[in-house]
């Protein structure tokens, strides 16, 4: 059986704390993904593949109550950036918490039962 990540390449978007995505990043590598680590590799591995197996991290902060000048809440802002990055490359969205909730399983969950957008 393959690993549970196994052809899907990672990309963490958003604030993580430091510590903390490299813990998610190393998940993702004993998993059989790979992570990209920058926009440009993003964007090159977007291209090359078809369709891209790409899936946009960001990380939910529950309860935070954390809010913009306009009045969006952090969280949102993360999710509507992750979404729209996700629309412009054709890759799907996932909260930090799929990622957990998929290891934890030993198998990938659905992304709209974590709170996830599929793009």
């Amino acid at each position: 059986e393959p690993p549970l990540f196994s052809g899907l390449n990672f990309f963490f978007i958003g604030e993580f704390e430091a510590p903390y995505r490299g813990y998610l990043q190393d998940l993702v590598l004993a998993a059989g993904g790979s992570v990209l680590r920058t926009l440009p590799s993003l964007e090159i591995e977007a291209q090359a593949c078809s369709p891209p197996s790409i899936i946009l991290v960001y990380h939910v902060a529950r309860g935070d109550g954390v809010t913009s000048p306009d009045g969006v809440s952090v969280m949102e802002q993360a999710i509507a950036e992750a979404t729209s990055l996700a629309a412009t490359i054709g890759a799907r969205v996932a909260g930090h918490e799929w990622l957990l909730d998929s290891v934890a399983a030993c198998s990938l969950q659905p992304l709209s039962s974590a709170g996830a957008a599929y793009v």
